[in-house]
């Protein structure tokens, strides 16, 4: 299925806020996670930590994250322009990003297939709550997707998505 096909499940009327969100970044996850008693995942056997943002807006969150905590950088956003702006403030930033146009069915596809890297931190803002229940499982099975340290994932806003991977640790998140 393309973004084209997906688009009577996502909201497009407008473009999403222009806003950083603070309870997906890697700094504050390494602290919940921390008190917890658990390390911080940091990438394995030489390859960078990575971080993947799903549905990321603008990418003001995960640029500015990027550019405070380093590592590889990925997030999926199915609004062009969402994609676009990102890419421009990642590019001016200097850091290490892959920000691409796709939906939660495509994503979910590439992480099956091994398209995608493992990653270490699997972030998500706010999207629990206007996705259908189809994109919930896609949502579910990218989280689930293998990976050496989980991944430690962190639904964030008004997002309540239990981790599917019981390997998996969740990092505390807001709620409201």
């Amino acid at each position: 299925m393309t973004v084209a096909e997906e688009h009577d499940d996502y909201r497009t009327d407008s473009v999403y806020e222009f806003n950083y969100t603070k309870e997906i970044g890697p700094r504050l996850i390494q602290l919940a996670l921390n008190l917890q008693g658990i390390a911080m995942p940091s990438g394995s056997d030489g390859e960078p930590f990575r971080y993947l943002e799903l549905g990321f807006g603008f990418g003001l969150s995960l640029a500015a994250h990027a550019a405070g905590y380093g590592g590889e950088y990925w997030g999926v956003d199915f609004m062009q322009e969402h994609v676009d702006f990102a890419n421009k403030i990642g590019d001016a930033a200097g850091i290490n990003k892959h920000f691409l146009r796709k939906s939660f069915a495509e994503t979910d596809e590439m992480a099956q297939a091994g398209e995608l890297p493992q990653f270490d931190v699997i972030a998500f803002h706010g999207i629990w709550s206007w996705v259908n229940d189809e994109n919930k499982q896609h949502l579910l099975n990218i989280v689930k997707t293998p990976s050496p340290a989980g991944p430690t994932s962190c639904p964030s806003g008004n997002s309540c998505a239990p981790t599917a991977n019981a390997s998996a640790k969740t990092a505390p998140s807001k709620t409201g």
